[in-house]
């Protein structure tokens, strides 16, 4: 800390009654070496001659820094990622925009050095009528060729009905249809549906109260539509629960346990009439490049290839042998290794022909379809690699 600060000493003088500096010089000299040795770095003159140095974030010691913290961030835990000068700072912005996602942005980099991701259950709730309807009839009627039609029909022959499918191969459907023939609205119709009880569905049709010419081209535009598919009935829309499913909760995936943030973040960020929930996500980073034997082979086009360690924990029984040399099996109790006992000695080693195998298919890089050319006789005369011992029995 620089010294910029008054001292009382060098005014000693000053403060003194007359009869004091005339009669007792060695009380000037004691009282000055007194105020000399209080004003020492961290002795009580010190503090007091430098007050307002220890008001200031940049210029407090660091041994009082935890004191301020009490005064300016009483909630905020005492052990935190960010540079404590840098972030007491800033936290009158975190107290300003608490509650917005900002902030709890900021809440995680600042205290944890961790990236959070905000989900909000109420996006997958199912909400009855809460899709867009974006009308489209004004500019249809206005001006046709700004939008494109739904249905175009093509006629081979005169007819007053309109139905099945139209010249792309979608059968007839509507809701409030537009219609126009030759390029000239119509409204002379009657839309008609009807159930079809060989296929459970409905048939849709338009009954013109004149029959159309051969070679019309009848083209039929929608009056509007949903922007999503929000407020449809669906497999991933879930009903409200007034728990996890409400429009007041919401989700903090960060990669830091719950129990560590919850309580902080409940003082310092949590708005009030909300109920939040902490998952724990993990982040996986491809490395650079990836073994070149991999464990059986994975679907094409994943972008992170999926590793499996070559050791692999295996059920099986386990061969024990005692000092007496006698070897036993046990099945009672399933071990994944084998002990051998020597001289109170224990050792562990992976053996057997099971482990062997299961060790070798990751040395094996290529697909199962590689052996396909392969005919019994290869495998009864060992000639296909990585071959192990085994028995062909032919019967009739």
């Amino acid at each position: 800390m620089s010294e910029d600060y008054a001292n009382f000493h060098p005014v000693v003088e000053t403060v003194l009654a007359d009869h004091v500096l005339a009669d007792f010089p060695n009380i000037i000299v004691f009282t000055k070496e007194l105020l000399k040795y209080m004003e020492k770095q961290n002795q009580s003159g010190f503090y007091l001659n430098s007050i307002d140095q220890h008001r200031d974030i940049d210029r407090v010691e660091t041994t009082l820094l935890t004191e301020l913290q009490k005064e300016i961030g009483a909630p905020i835990p005492r052990q935190f990622a960010a540079d404590p000068r840098t972030f007491y700072k800033k936290v009158t912005d975190l107290y300003t925009s608490r509650g917005t996602p900002a902030s709890i942005e900021a809440f995680f980099r600042f205290l944890y050095n961790d990236e959070v991701e905000i989900y909000f259950p109420k996006e997958d709730m199912f909400i009855p009528s809460d899709g867009r309807w974006f009308a489209t009839a004004n500019q249809t009627i206005a001006d046709p060729s700004t939008t494109t039609p739904l249905f175009t029909y093509t006629l081979s022959s005169g007819t007053d009905t309109i139905s099945g499918n139209d010249d792309a191969g979608r059968p007839l459907t509507y809701d409030l249809p537009l219609v126009y023939v030759n390029n000239v609205r119509r409204t002379d119709f009657k839309a008609i549906t009807t159930v079809n009880t060989t296929t459970n569905k409905l048939d849709y049709s338009l009954k013109f109260d004149t029959a159309l010419s051969s070679s019309d081209v009848v083209k039929i535009y929608v009056s509007g539509g949903f922007s999503t598919n929000d407020g449809f009935i669906s497999d991933t829309k879930k009903l409200q629960d007034s728990f996890y499913y409400q429009k007041f909760s919401y989700v903090l995936r960060t990669g830091t346990n719950a129990d560590q943030w919850k309580n902080a973040f409940n003082r310092l960020v949590h708005p009030a009439g909300f109920i939040f929930f902490g998952e724990i996500q993990l982040f996986l980073q491809s490395l650079g490049g990836a073994a070149a034997a991999q464990p059986g082979r994975q679907i094409g086009g994943l972008p992170i290839p999926i590793v499996i360690p070559a050791f692999k924990v295996l059920e099986s029984a386990y061969i024990k042998r005692k000092q007496d040399s006698t070897l036993f099996t046990s099945n009672t109790n399933i071990v994944s290794h084998v002990e051998i006992a020597f001289n109170h000695t224990l050792h562990e080693n992976k053996i057997g022909a099971q482990e062997w195998f299961e060790d070798l298919k990751f040395k094996y890089s290529s697909p199962i379809s590689a052996f396909g050319h392969f005919t019994f006789q290869d495998a009864i005369n060992k000639n296909i690699k990585f071959n192990i011992e085994s028995t062909v029995q032919l019967s009739n």
